[in-house]
């Protein structure tokens, strides 16, 4: 036994996903992680992250929609503790949707003409797709066009804190065409280790063109930050980004890994990426 697991059916996961998933075709590979109480009990990678190339237990995966079962179960965990219900309505912790109207036609130089919705918006319907609200990037609805953002690459910034810091990194260097600029806030380097040094070696944006923030405190996780955040900022120099211009790192001595410290300072990132920067 592991971790109060029986390993020997835990190791029937690579081999039944190895059989059904990726020796069929449908996955190019899987990665498996299990966990209890903090402990790793069970850690497998099969396939290949590229062709020939094996994947890694520190491959780096894009996420995507799949942030919505995390939200989800986040939101559940609110359920069960009683501090929210799938019958609330959305107007009870977002007033802004109190008025909110039903599309019946319009748009262009026409004004909307809405209707009262038959009920409110609940809770229920922002987890199952049924709140009414629409997707910017399908832009086939007036009401998407209304209030459509400027999808242009000079203006167009992903920021995250944390993990979200790596990915927001990442989702930079793999889409340079549609982002013209990343912040990432307490960036937790040794997820990736020795493995992004490589990545961003060859992947980085050409500098000039892009801007990128990097910040870390001093207490809790970040502590650990400073070594790779120095080795980063010198692959950032010798790749040619200028401190100040396109590229800006930040230490805030005695700032914690939480989201407060992360709000105290979030109005820098959003000044340097979107303003004249620093």
């Amino acid at each position: 036994m592991g971790h109060g697991f029986d390993t020997a059916r835990l190791d029937r996961i690579p081999a039944f996903l190895g059989a059904k998933y990726v020796g069929a075709g449908r996955l190019p590979h899987a990665a498996t992680l299990v966990s209890r109480r903090g402990e790793i009990a069970h850690l497998s990678c099969i396939g290949e992250a590229r062709p020939g190339e094996a994947l890694k237990e520190d491959a780096i995966f894009r996420i995507a929609s799949m942030t919505k079962p995390i939200t989800s179960t986040a939101f559940m965990m609110l359920v069960e503790e009683g501090k929210v219900a799938l019958s609330d309505p959305l107007v009870k912790f977002c007033p802004e949707f109190k008025d909110t109207g039903v599309f019946v036609a319009g748009g262009g130089n026409v004004p909307f003409l809405t209707r009262p919705p038959v009920r409110p918006i609940l809770m229920v319907d922002l987890l199952r797709h049924t709140a009414g609200l629409t997707y910017s990037f399908q832009e086939r609805t007036p009401v998407d066009a209304a209030y459509r953002t400027r999808p242009e690459r000079e203006h167009t910034f992903i920021m995250g804190s944390s993990m979200g810091g790596l990915i927001s990194l990442y989702a930079l260097c793999e889409y340079p065409d549609v982002f013209g600029g990343a912040g990432c806030l307490s960036t937790h380097w040794p997820a990736v280790k020795s493995a992004i040094l490589p990545y961003l070696h060859d992947h980085l944006p050409t500098p000039g063109r892009h801007k990128l923030y990097f910040d870390y405190g001093t207490a809790g996780l970040d502590a650990a930050y400073e070594p790779y955040q120095r080795t980063v900022d010198a692959l950032m120099q010798e790749h040619g980004y200028t401190p100040g211009y396109d590229w800006l790192t930040r230490q805030f001595p005695g700032a914690d890994h939480n989201e407060a410290a992360w709000q105290a300072r979030v109005h820098i990132p959003l000044t340097f990426l979107m303003g004249a920067g620093e």
